[in-house]
C-alpha cells in the first residue's frame, strides 16, 4: 500500500469515527438511523460505481476480474435497497444496518481463519469479527429502543474504524517472487 493510500484510508476512518461521534452524542436518535442508512446507502453507491467503471477499464481482462462485475452489481443493488427501506419503519432500517454489521463480522472471521491458514497475523482480525458479530447481536437485542441501538452501533464503528486504522499503520511484510 502506498503512502498516499495509506493517507486517504485513515482519513476515511478518521470520517468515520467524526460521524459516529456525531451520532453517539445526538440528541436525535430516530433522525440518526436514517442519517446512518443514508450514509450507507450513499457509500454503498459510490464503491458499487466504482467497481463497476474498474471491472469495465480493467477487470474483464483479468484473470477472475468477472467476479469483480458480481460485487459491484451487489454492491449497487444493496445502495438501492438501503434507499428503498428509508419509507418504512426505523426498526427495518436498524436491521438492514444490523445486517451489514454482521456480515462485516463474518467476513473478518473469515479472513483471520485465511490468514492463519497463511501463517500471518490473525488474531487481530479474528478479535475483530467477534466484536462485530457481538455489536451486531446487542443491536438485535435493543432493537425497540433506538437511542441503545444508536449508541451501540456507534461504538461498533469507531472501533471499526480504529481497528482499520491500526491495520493500515502496521508495517506489511512484502513478499518478491522470483
Amino acid at each position: 500500500m502506498s503512502r498516499l493510500q495509506k493517507l486517504r484510508r485513515i482519513a476515511i476512518q478518521l470520517l468515520k469515527i467524526l460521524v459516529a461521534l456525531v451520532l453517539l452524542f445526538s440528541p436525535y436518535k430516530e433522525e440518526a438511523i436514517l442519517l446512518i442508512a443514508i450514509v450507507m446507502a450513499f457509500a454503498l453507491l459510490v464503491w458499487g460505481m466504482r467497481m463497476l467503471v474498474f471491472y469495465l477499464r480493467m477487470a474483464r481482462h483479468m484473470v477472475g476480474g468477472f467476479s469483480l462485475l458480481f460485487v459491484g452489481v451487489i454492491a449497487l443493488d444493496a445502495s438501492l435497497l438501503a434507499l428503498t427501506l428509508l419509507d418504512n419503519s426505523p426498526v427495518f432500517v436498524m436491521l438492514y444496518l444490523v445486517a451489514e454489521r454482521m456480515f462485516a463480522g463474518a467476513v473478518a472471521f473469515a479472513r483471520a481463519f485465511e490468514a492463519r491458514g497463511y501463517k500471518s497475523p490473525w488474531k487481530l482480525k479474528l478479535l475483530h469479527g467477534i466484536i462485530e458479530i457481538a455489536a451486531a447481536i446487542a443491536c438485535v437485542v435493543f432493537l425497540r429502543m433506538p437511542s441503545v441501538l444508536v449508541d451501540v452501533y456507534s461504538v461498533s464503528l469507531i472501533y471499526s474504524a480504529l481497528i482499520s486504522i491500526i491495520d493500515t499503520l502496521r508495517p506489511q511484510d512484502i513478499v518478491y517472487i522470483q
